[in-house]
């Protein structure tokens, strides 16, 4: 199976005070926390890193997470990356030149 690194971003489309909003998000992230894949929270997605079966079906399961905890509708936007070699596998070698600047 190929490596992959797969965002994704769950919307709540509700006309629901913030905190709600919060908490079908909140729903998503912790599908995400018990899949056991590695992941990073960003202020605006997730970001997963793994198997590209794996990391599809994690977000089906974050979506149906979303849908339980009350999400009438959801708009969810996925990203992927997919390549041959293991460099897909370490998010925060990613981001850590960035954050080593501040950002």
């Amino acid at each position: 199976m190929p490596k992959a690194m797969v965002s994704f971003e769950c919307l709540p489309l509700v006309g629901a005070p913030k905190a709600e909003v919060y908490r079908v998000v909140d729903a998503a992230i912790a599908e995400v926390e018990g899949s056991g894949v590695t992941y990073m929270v960003g202020p605006a997605e997730t970001s997963m890193a793994g198997e590209l079966d794996t990391l599809l079906d994690v977000v089906k399961r974050a979506i149906d997470a979303c849908r339980k905890a009350g999400a009438a509708r959801l708009a969810v936007v996925v990203k992927v990356l997919t390549a041959d070699d293991e460099d897909l596998a370490d998010l925060e070698e990613k981001v850590a030149p960035y954050r080593a600047r501040g950002h």
